[in-house]
This record gives C-alpha cells, structure tokens and sequence, in this order.
C-alpha cells in the first residue's frame, strides 16, 4: 500500500493559524528566491525545499502542489503590490498629483522594485499565454493599477489649461513606464540601474503633460540626470 501523501492543514486557529501563515510566506518567499535563480521551468519542490531549508514533505503539507505553490506565489505578488499602492494613495491625501507621486514612490521602492522580484515577476509573465491562471492573476494586478492610474490623470486633465490631455493615452504611456524601466534591471547592466533616475523620468512626463501640478520637476530631474552621469 502506497503511503498517503501529508494533508495540507484547513482553516487552523489561534497560534496554529499564525504558524500556518508564516511557514506558508516562507515558502513562498523560498519559491521566489528559487523562481529568481532557476526560471520556473527549473524551479522543484526539492529546489524550494532547499531554498527554504526545510524538507519536501513540509512543503506538500503546505500545498497541494508545485502549481498550487507557484500560483500562491504569483497571488501573494500581486496583493502585495496592490495593498501598497492602494495605502499610498490613501495617505497620500486628496490631490491626484499627488496620489500619481505615491504610485511612483511604490513603484520604484527598492524592496520590490529590486532584480529578484522583477525577474520572478518576469518568468510568470512569460508563461502567462500558456497558463490560463497566471494570465488572470498577471491581469487583473495590471487592469487595477490601469484604472487607477487612468483616475487620477483623468481627474488632473479636467482641469483648466489640461483639455489637450487624453487621459487614456497619457495611462498607457505613464504605465509603460512603470513596467517598461524596471526591465533594465535584467539586462548587461543591472548594477548601473538607477532607481532615483527612474523615478524623476516618470516625474518629469507626468511634468510635461501637467506642469502647474508639478512644479518644479523638470528641473530636479535634469539635476537627477546629471548627477547619474558624474
């Protein structure tokens, strides 16, 4: 008789349930150091297991699966991602200028914005034609960061002297940007990546399309710019 594979724990409680949630963001975070080195393609659960110091078996008590595994791992960064720039904008006060700023800030903090969460962020996004559950999970973190986005720049273009400004255009290109810059990360010069020169570039586009709401910013850039090259 074959052994019965651990049942992963249901619905525990009080300091089991505390228990539960750390070892379960453990192995998450075990899996993203894997996922970082090893793509997912070469990502195991023996791989995890060493990355997380502990034994396979805890993992299959924990999950159910390496897809269960991974797609915790897809979920768990996006509702980061999502809880953080949702509270930046709820302290941010009521000012969409300000409120796009508080975007950038958690965009480009270096405790997500860092080589190994992009490049895990990466290797899910390239499997997401071929995997219908990454492919949700990929989108529904851009279409929530989209709207938001298109909100605020939508209310800065109501305002007087902005008519000329196509909110849905000017999202697209504001997004891109945060998407596109953290990319450079991963190619021939990762070290040299700038993340204060990332910053100011979507600073001063937003500048160039709202000036009175940025005052100042292109001017802080260029210095930003020319302090990179010295």
């Amino acid at each position: 008789m074959k052994p019965r594979k651990p049942t992963p724990q249901r619905g525990p409680s009080g300091p089991n349930e505390r228990l539960h949630e750390r070892r379960r963001r453990e192995l998450i975070e075990a899996t993203m150091d894997a996922v970082a080195r090893h793509g997912l393609a070469g990502t195991t659960v023996a791989r995890v297991a060493e990355c997380a110091g502990l034994s396979v078996g805890i993992i299959n008590f924990y999950f159910e699966s390496k897809n269960a595994l991974l797609l915790a791992t897809l979920q768990h960064l996006v509702d980061s991602f999502e809880r953080a720039w949702r509270t930046a904008i709820s302290r941010a006060g009521d000012d969409p200028a300000r409120q796009l700023e508080a975007l950038i800030e958690v965009a480009f903090d270096p405790a997500r914005c860092n080589v190994r969460t992009v490049s895990v962020w990466n290797a899910f996004w390239g499997e997401a034609g071929a995997r219908r559950e990454y492919l949700r999970v990929c989108g529904d973190r851009d279409v929530a960061f989209r709207l938001e986005s298109q909100r605020l720049i939508g209310e800065l273009a109501q305002r007087e002297l902005y008519g000329h400004v196509d909110p849905e255009a000017a999202t697209l290109a504001f997004v891109h940007l945060i998407e596109w810059l953290p990319e450079w990360m991963l190619g021939d010069e990762r070290t040299a990546f700038d993340l204060d020169w990332a910053r100011s570039s979507c600073r001063r586009f937003l500048a160039s399309l709202f000036p009175g709401e940025f005052p100042g910013v292109p001017e802080k850039a260029r210095a930003a710019d020319t302090a990179s090259e010295g």
